[in-house]
C-alpha cells in the first residue's frame, strides 16, 4: 500500500490509524529493497491474484461494477488460485528462501 516512490498510500495510513496499527515501515518505505517480494512469498501471491484478476473482466463496466460484483470475481480468482498454484508449497518454502537469499549475500534469489 506504498505508492512506486515509497510513500504510504494516505488512505491505507488512516484505515492502519483508525485500526490502532502502525506501519512497519513507517509513512516512507523507500528503503526498502525492490527485491522483497522474492523474499516475502505473500507478495507473489498478491502478485499471482493481481494478474489474474485482469484476465476476469467485470460484467458491466469497471466503474459501474457494485463491490458483490467485484467479490464475485474475486472469490472465482481465490478458487483458482487454490486449487491451481500450489500455494500450500509456497508458504513452505519461506525458510527455504531465506536460507538461499542468506547463502546468495542477499542477492536476488530468481532470474530477471
Amino acid at each position: 500500500m506504498y505508492s512506486p516512490h515509497g510513500s504510504i498510500v494516505s488512505f491505507y495510513e488512516d484505515a492502519l490509524e483508525q485500526a490502532g496499527f502502525k506501519p512497519f515501515w513507517g509513512s516512507d518505505a523507500g528503503q526498502q529493497s525492490l527485491d522483497m517480494p522474492d523474499v516475502l512469498l505473500h507478495e507473489t501471491a498478491v502478485a499471482m491474484f493481481r494478474r489474474r484478476m485482469r484476465t476476469q473482466k467485470p460484467v458491466v463496466a469497471p466503474w459501474k461494477e457494485t463491490l458483490e460484483q467485484w467479490a464475485e470475481r474475486a472469490g472465482k480468482v481465490v478458487a483458482w488460485m487454490n486449487s491451481e498454484c500450489n500455494l500450500d508449497s509456497l508458504c513452505r518454502k519461506f525458510p527455504e528462501r531465506l536460507d538461499r537469499l542468506q547463502r546468495n549475500g542477499g542477492d536476488r534469489l530468481v532470474e530477471n
